[in-house]
């Protein structure tokens, strides 16, 4: 009886390797991302920045900025932008603030 060959082999091979391809730039993201905002955060932001001297203000608890790092630092690189994508666009004249921390659940 002959042996079949196995022909999924090398796409389980190709997958793995784009898997851990994936999981490397995914992290590369994350920390560039991370660094991006602390940059952000200690030179052009008004809160603690060269600007802080305009006295500005934020609806929101925690800040923008600290929400973003924190939803990046938590989720990831993907879902983290989501997040904080969606609190800046709530970030507007027309909305009412308060407190707004990260959801509990992935």
């Amino acid at each position: 009886m002959r042996k079949r060959k196995n022909y999924c082999q090398p796409f389980l091979i190709i997958i793995i390797f784009w898997n851990k391809y994936f999981v490397f730039i995914a992290e590369m993201l994350k920390i560039i991302s991370l660094k991006l905002i602390k940059f952000y955060q200690n030179t052009l932001s008004g809160h603690k920045g060269c600007f802080g001297f305009l006295n500005f203000s934020c609806k929101f608890y925690p800040i923008c900025s600290v929400y973003c790092y924190e939803a990046i630092d938590k989720f990831g690189f993907f879902k983290g932008i989501n997040l904080s994508i969606k609190r800046l666009l709530r970030c507007n004249p027309c909305s009412v603030g308060g407190v707004d921390e990260l959801p509990y659940n992935d």
